[in-house]
């Protein structure tokens, strides 16, 4: 059996705790704008100041403060908007309500739906109905270029001749394109992938198609027999696509745990002995202080193209629990 990895709860600085402090003041009076309660929650969060206490942003929202997770997502987002708004000089949101659906949206976007939903207001001052409707507006006009984009990263369809010499391997993965493109990718958050029997240029095809931005390795020791995946060459290639490369350790299988377990250590017994002691809210926590969750579109990537019994199924089931969609590539 392996030992249960306990959650080191390290202690505040001085200044990190006079700096929690007047953060947490602001939360407690409740009286204060959505945007003040919003700022001194994104600075708990992002700083981990909970964690003297705490494991994670998520349970220390519902037990000091008794209110879900996604609840101080909606409150964080919409000061992020409002930080957003105030450099060009637009009127800013009066409330969450407000401020909530422009969260949908990426920064420059945000500035053009609130616009037309103030141009919308007979007063300027849009009702939370009125940017719903701006934002939708923009979704739309969003959706109808894509439409527009999408054939570039469609493979032409081969003749029959050409067919028959593809390869089992190449057909699937056109087809995987084909069906990914018709389906859309736009109403997930997250994503998880494998790369085993995939070249670099398919897994990068998806990656453009998923239009993530940032890759996470999830792998303990990023190194394999394919070049292309080793940890330099997928830095280097991620770098020219635009996408961030992280590697996450933190979240791989250690050769020092699989010596406890004394069944057959298939990948299922390995996971689930090595996850179980983590918990959910340890994977979370773990990924939290390491990832951008909240400002990028993030690919989990492992080996195996399968994600039954895998490590990045298992993160994907945790990061469920916080309310965000995650789709397999």
């Amino acid at each position: 059996m392996t030992q249960r990895i306990e959650q080191i709860n390290t202690p505040l600085s001085p200044n990190e705790f006079q700096e929690f402090a007047q953060h947490e003041a602001i939360v407690k009076e409740g009286l204060q704008t959505f945007y003040d309660i919003g700022e001194a929650l994104l600075t708990i969060r992002d700083k981990r100041l909970y964690r003297a206490e705490f494991n994670s942003f998520e349970e220390y929202c519902q037990e000091k403060w008794g209110f879900v997770r996604r609840q101080a997502d909606r409150l964080i987002q919409a000061f992020e908007v409002t930080e957003n708004l105030r450099p060009v000089g637009l009127t800013v949101p009066h409330n969450e309500a407000q401020a909530r659906p422009l969260a949908k949206l990426e920064p420059e976007k945000q500035r053009q739906a609130w616009q037309k939903a103030v141009e919308m207001s007979p007063d300027g001052k849009p009702t939370s109905k009125q940017v719903k409707q701006a934002v939708n507006a923009i979704i739309k006009q969003e959706e109808s270029q894509e439409t527009v984009e999408l054939p570039q990263y469609t493979p032409s369809t081969p003749t029959k001749k050409e067919a028959t010499n593809l390869s089992i391997n190449a057909q699937f993965h056109a087809k995987l394109m084909w069906n990914y493109q018709r389906m859309g990718l736009q109403n997930y958050q997250h994503f998880t992938m494998g790369y085993a029997q995939r070249t670099w240029e398919q897994v990068s095809e998806l990656l453009r198609l998923a239009n993530v931005s940032v890759l996470v390795d999830i792998r303990r020791n990023a190194i394999s027999s394919d070049f292309a995946f080793n940890k330099e060459s997928l830095s280097t290639n991620c770098a020219e696509l635009g996408i961030t490369y992280l590697q996450l350790p933190e979240l791989g299988i250690d050769s020092e745990e699989s010596k406890g377990i004394k069944t057959v250590p298939t990948d299922k017994v390995l996971y689930d002995s090595y996850i179980d002691s983590l918990g959910n809210k340890g994977i979370i926590s773990i990924i939290e202080r390491n990832v951008p969750l909240h400002h990028a579109r993030v690919v989990f990537m492992d080996i195996a193209v399968s994600p039954i019994d895998t490590l990045r199924n298992r993160i994907a089931l945790a990061l469920e629990e916080i309310h965000l969609q995650i789709f397999d590539l």
